[in-house]
């Protein structure tokens, strides 16, 4: 028997979390629905939002910086449903408000073509946690890993994060037919430049050298995480196969312009930077493991935590 839909209304209106729906086949996408939990959450700036076009509109402001819009595109590229945190506005004098997360999901019709998007909000009460000293560990346990973006340790985005990401730009770049590009960089001797300047040292020459790779990949969707103890590993949509090699030399030449001294490495005075780098088109049959590892070696693939050899 199916569902009243006066009964289905009533259910959504009274969801505990906010729910916003956009109509993507009219232009501009037009919010058509917010249930009363979003009302809630958006006070005053609730007010008119229904019929306002997505494009054009920035309703959660009052939250700080919104990435709604990213994450709806997100979910139009890949098919697939998408989350991550309302980031804050770093000037925003309200610093006691809630954490808010957002779940993005596409809504498609008989024919497979995308026809809505419906976005939940999800908010973590940081007056009744705050004083209980459990709101971190609250957050991690509850919250999905990708919404842990950043390696604390080096400013880069965390393995969970990157891998979560790379999924998504792979199944573009399949479904598409482009070119998705993979760096991996090393820096040579830099267990021996750790044993002349100790743990510290050697970590803080590669968080430069981390920041000054990273700084070549400006683009929003460029990917940069750190592999290992020497290694980092970087992704993008935007280097076209013939550029690649280019691409990778200009880096390596703006670690090499860095001129950190490395009184062990062979053959040079400075910290220089390997790479090897695949860029082109993946095949439409093959999974985001194999092409993984044709950079990195199928061992190596397997210590990511198995997740990306979880493809095949």
């Amino acid at each position: 028997m199916a569902l009243d839909q006066y009964v289905l209304n009533k259910i959504v209106g009274a969801c505990p979390e906010g729910l916003l729906i956009c109509d993507t086949r009219r232009q501009a996408w037009p919010i058509i629905y917010i249930n009363e939990s979003l009302r809630a959450l958006m006070g005053e700036s609730a007010l008119g939002i229904v019929g306002c076009k997505l494009s054009v509109t920035t309703p959660f402001n009052f939250l700080g910086k919104t990435t709604v819009v990213k994450l709806i595109q997100t979910a139009l590229d890949t098919g697939e449903a998408c989350q991550a945190d309302l980031e804050k506005d770093t000037n925003d004098e309200l610093e006691t408000r809630p954490n808010t997360y957002v779940h993005a999901i596409p809504i498609h019709d008989g024919q497979g073509q995308l026809t809505h998007v419906a976005c939940f909000y999800r908010q973590l009460n940081l007056n009744d946690q705050i004083s209980t000293g459990l709101l971190a560990d609250k957050i991690l346990s509850s919250a999905p890993v990708a919404l842990v973006k950043k390696d604390r340790s080096t400013g880069l985005l965390s393995k969970a994060y990157f891998d979560d990401q790379l999924r998504r730009d792979f199944a573009y770049a399949q479904r598409e037919q482009r070119p998705i590009s993979m760096f991996l960089f090393d820096i040579p001797y830099l267990f021996a430049y750790k044993e002349v300047f100790g743990a510290t040292g050697a970590e803080l020459t590669f968080k430069r050298v981390a920041g000054t790779v990273a700084g070549c990949f400006r683009r929003t969707s460029d990917l940069c995480a750190r592999w290992d103890e020497s290694r980092l590993l970087a992704a993008t949509l935007t280097t076209k196969p013939d550029k690649a090699e280019e691409f990778a030399g200009f880096i390596q030449t703006r670690v090499r312009d860095l001129a950190i001294h490395h009184p062990r490495a062979v053959g040079v005075r400075f910290v220089t930077l390997g790479v090897n780098f695949v860029s082109r088109v993946p095949d439409r049959a093959e999974t985001l493991g194999s092409f993984v590892a044709e950079l990195l070696g199928q061992s190596d693939v397997e210590t990511w935590g198995g997740s990306l050899i979880n493809n095949n």
